[in-house]
């Protein structure tokens, strides 16, 4: 995990301080250890939005639900405030 501090000049005070998590290139079909470490790593993490971003999976055909229960198994362990695009 890498912390990235960035000032913007003039933002609202509402959100000074406020943390991203932003999570990408998961492939969380690709290696159950990665996704099992990732989600222990999340757990703890503070944020006050969680961004997903990239490939959700290895494969780019074939069958999609291995990696969608590998999101679903992720989702389960980030606060509410979580966006995938």
């Amino acid at each position: 995990m890498r912390h990235h501090t960035v000032v913007i000049p003039h933002l609202p005070e509402a959100f000074e301080g406020f943390r991203i998590l932003h999570l990408s290139d998961l492939h969380v079909d690709m290696y159950a250890p990665a996704l099992q470490a990732l989600i222990h790593r999340v757990q703890d993490a503070r944020y006050d939005l969680c961004v997903l971003t990239g490939d959700y999976r290895a494969r780019t055909f074939g069958t999609t639900e291995s990696a969608l229960a590998g999101m679903r198994q992720l989702r389960e362990h980030l606060q509410e405030r979580s966006m995938g695009f």
